[in-house]
């Protein structure tokens, strides 16, 4: 049975215009987290994410949410384009292809249920689309126990859902703020199982299109 939320004609209609008029999310911490999800990152292999000692697009590195609720050691690979921003995953997780919408950016593990989706909506504020998302969601039932949260994520503005599948799956998903274009916001989803809540420190690496312009230009310089 197909659990996914993340089809674009789906999302893309109902974060731009709404499915009912609803209250924006509170600001309550999610069941789901059992934290709220800033996040920091640390490194084995050097003092950045950005930085690694080899010439691969692959590190291993140790990131860690703020609480120390959530942490991944390995190797990490990064995924994204200017597109639908950028952050770095497990290295042994593989593209993800929705045929209901292979044009939006997803990464899963080798059984496509444990999956990260990244996106970029335009002519939305994150706070607009999040409303919207929540009253879907709300709406929909797709999703048990749906709660909000505004948490930052890497150092961003950000609006958090988050909510259950009927076979105990989670979903969570971001929607956050475009420092460089405030008209428009980034969308990063997480859907996984109980032995995949680490997934969740991977939002530590989180890096807007303009961010990862700003990195580059720096690695150049030096």
């Amino acid at each position: 049975m197909k659990r996914y939320i993340f089809a674009a004609l789906i999302l893309t209609g109902c974060i731009a215009a709404g499915c009912t008029d609803t209250d924006a999310p509170q600001e309550t911490e999610t069941s789901v987290c059992e934290t709220t999800v800033t996040t920091t990152v640390t490194t084995t292999v050097t003092t950045t994410v950005t930085t690694t000692e080899t010439t691969t697009e692959q590190t291993y590195i140790t990131i860690t949410d703020d609480s120390g609720g959530f942490s991944y050691s390995g190797e990490l690979m990064q995924i994204g384009d200017d597109d639908s921003g950028y952050m770095q995953i497990p290295a042994d997780f593989i593209r993800h292809i929705d045929p209901d919408n292979e044009d939006v950016l997803q990464y899963s593990d080798e059984t496509g249920k444990n999956i990260f989706t990244l996106d970029r909506y335009a002519d939305i504020d994150y706070e607009t689309a999040a409303q919207n998302l929540s009253s879907y969601l709300s709406s929909s039932k797709e999703l048990q126990g749906v709660s909000g949260a505004a948490v930052p994520v890497a150092g961003h503005d950000a609006i958090q859902l988050s909510g259950t599948y009927d076979d105990g799956c989670y979903a969570v998903i971001w929607l956050i703020a475009d420092s460089a274009d405030p008209t428009g916001c980034y969308y990063l989803a997480l859907e996984f199982d109980s032995d995949h809540r680490f997934m969740m420190a991977c939002t530590s690496t989180f890096m807007t299109a303009s961010e990862h312009a700003a990195a580059d230009d720096k690695d150049t310089d030096d």
